[in-house]
């Protein structure tokens, strides 16, 4: 099912309905005894009532970098997307995950480029509430972000800080390749 996002070109609709529910997907564990964290995640668009919470989590993990990441200075960049979600802009986007029917995380991404010379989609921020990790969240995330490239989008790009090993991790688990940036921050990108 398409995700409807308000201020959609040819949207029929403003509601926001979930675009991924993993109780109807096809599960990866092949051992039925086992419980499948994903049975109860929803992914959908981020609404005007997650911003509070997409916030919290974006300044928890910007103070994680900070004591992890040695010359880390960046500042806090999510009030361009809290933003795009009260006016859609067309551009940036942001989905946020629920489990057991609470927030777990969000992902945040912007769509480069034109139509007429390609497109690239910049993963800008994935984080999973610490108590949802583990689970499979982030993967999902990112699928969701990926999923949603509109046509003649031929590329998936994202940054990553060198010590933060469980992006790194998972971008290489879904199929991005690791590039030159200038400067300490680690490039990755992958066609798609």
């Amino acid at each position: 099912m398409p995700l409807a996002y308000p201020g959609d070109r040819g949207s029929q609709s403003e509601t926001f309905r979930p675009f991924i529910n993993c109780r109807d997907v096809a599960h990866l564990h092949s051992d039925p005894m086992k419980t499948d964290p994903t049975d109860d995640l929803i992914l959908r668009p981020a609404r005007a009532s997650d911003i509070p919470r997409i916030e919290t989590l974006h300044l928890i993990t910007f103070e994680d970098h900070r004591r992890r990441e040695t010359g880390f200075d960046q500042t806090p960049f999510i009030d361009e997307f809290t933003a795009a979600i009260r006016a859609p802009d067309g551009a940036r986007r942001v989905a946020v995950a629920e489990r057991r029917g609470q927030f777990a995380g969000f992902v945040a991404w912007t769509i480069l480029g034109s139509y007429w010379k390609g497109r690239t989609l910049a993963v800008n921020d994935l984080s999973v509430l610490p108590q949802h990790r583990g689970h499979g969240l982030g993967r999902h995330l990112l699928a969701a972000a990926l999923s949603q490239a509109p046509r003649r989008t031929t590329t998936a790009i994202a940054s990553l800080w060198p010590n933060n090993i469980a992006a790194r991790e998972l971008l290489r688990r879904t199929g991005f390749h690791e590039v030159d940036l200038p400067g300490p921050a680690i490039g990755y990108r992958k066609r798609l």
